[in-house]
């Protein structure tokens, strides 16, 4: 027997959004990373007392269906192979990055810049700190995701030497009945 449909269940549940993804090799030295004309931010390993700044960040940084909560962030800060680190502009918080070590591999899993700050190169500056890590900590290659119609990150990778790769998947939902539209952004 078959189970449930989504019309059957009444959930009317369909694509919210489409999520892409992109790789790319790292040289075997930290030097071959080295970008000019990059802002200089105060960039520093994220720990349990940093955690309401992340959230802050990450709230004013992406649409809500991809924030982070306070517990989240605590409970990831805590696993092994996860590093973050926040990045401050004349001492106020305005991004961080986030990733993931593997054997011999790396995911990059949050790239954030505050929305005030954005296209100021924030996320380039931002950038390099991760990747020149994940080359001295061994990586030979690193990958990550994000959404398909996220234009300025898809420029901010490519930039970097990051392909898009073939592969793609959906995340689906249900509208929320009686929330804000701009609650839902």
């Amino acid at each position: 027997m078959r189970g449930p449909t989504r019309r059957a269940c009444g959930a009317a549940f369909g694509p919210v959004e489409r999520i892409v993804f992109f790789e790319r090799d790292l040289p075997r030295t930290p030097d071959d990373l080295a970008f000019a004309g990059l802002p200089d931010l105060d960039i520093r390993r994220a720990g349990p007392g940093d955690i309401e700044a992340l959230v802050r960040v990450d709230h004013d940084s992406f649409p809500w269906l991809w924030w982070n909560s306070i517990d989240e962030f605590g409970n990831y800060l805590l696993l092994p192979d996860v590093r973050a680190y926040l990045a401050r502009h004349d001492g106020e918080p305005v991004g961080y990055a986030s990733y993931t070590m593997y054997n011999g591999w790396a995911h990059l899993d949050r790239l954030a810049v505050s929305a005030a700050h954005q296209g100021r190169r924030f996320g380039a500056a931002q950038l390099v700190r991760p990747l020149t890590l994940m080359v001295g900590e061994g990586a030979r290659s690193v990958a990550l995701s994000t959404q398909e119609n996220n234009v300025q990150s898809h420029r901010l990778y490519r930039g970097f030497g990051f392909k898009q790769s073939r592969d793609s998947m959906y995340i689906y939902g249900k509208p929320l009945e009686g929330v804000p539209a701009t609650a839902q952004q």
